[in-house]
């Protein structure tokens, strides 16, 4: 079962009983203040947020990503190289502030803020996933900020594991357009179930590959059957 990428968005962020991430913006912004003034300067890494996620829509997430030079649905935005560089997102060496450099208090809140994502799935993945952040070594734990400190300035934020990324922007609309996703960097859209499978069916994936190539494409093609093209006298018969 995998529910990644799992995305989510809010225009406005509160709207009375209707708080989809309201409750995230909150606990992102108060892990940031609670911060010391170095610590925040670690944890910043560009003073530009990305009217997006760096990771795009990407079905993978690769060793390195970059954020689009423009973003969908709003005209004459641009994002500079510089911009793209500094935000960039490097799964290997994620940039922003380590959990080995928080208080426990402060090492807890950002588990809290990431905790309250994997918990939006089905509870048989989030006891999982919940498991996987607390057991997790505070050193491969990054949170990342860019843009305004305040509610109402474009911000962007990250945490990432070994394992798990949740991005999260509000750029637009004076804090009133967020949107968040959560990816599991081994599994989305089920990429680890569909290695165990190649596993199990050898890496030319002939088991899938007989479900979805026809077994004569044209009337002069030979007849092909488990992916062996068969002589064409055994096939007249």
């Amino acid at each position: 079962m995998a529910v990644t990428p799992l995305a989510m968005g809010a225009q406005p962020v509160d709207a009375g009983v209707l708080d989809a991430l309201g409750e995230n913006e909150r606990r992102a912004l108060s892990v940031l203040h609670a911060l010391s003034p170095d610590a925040q300067d670690r944890a910043v890494i560009h003073d530009v947020a990305p009217a997006d996620f760096v990771t795009r829509q990407a079905p993978y997430v690769g060793a390195e990503e970059w954020l689009d030079w423009v973003d969908l649905g709003i005209a004459g935005y641009e994002t500079t190289d510089e911009d793209r560089e500094r935000l960039r997102f490097v799964k290997g060496d994620p940039s922003g502030i380590s959990g080995a450099d928080l208080t426990g208090e402060q090492l807890d809140a950002v588990r809290g803020l990431l905790l309250h994502y994997v918990e939006t799935g089905p509870e048989e993945l989030s006891r999982q996933y919940r498991d996987q952040v607390l057991a997790a070594d505070p050193r491969d734990l990054r949170f990342a900020w860019a843009g305004g400190r305040a509610a109402d300035q474009a911000h962007y934020y990250r945490i990432s594991t070994r394992d798990l990324l949740v991005e999260a922007d509000n750029a637009v609309a004076a804090g009133q357009h967020a949107h968040a996703v959560w990816r599991d960097l081994n599994n989305d859209l089920g990429q680890g179930l569909l290695l165990d499978h190649y596993a199990q069916h050898g890496p030319d994936g002939r088991h899938l590959r007989r479900r979805l190539v026809s077994n004569r494409p044209t009337e002069n093609a030979p007849l092909e059957t488990d992916g062996w093209y068969v002589p064409e006298v055994y096939a007249k018969h």
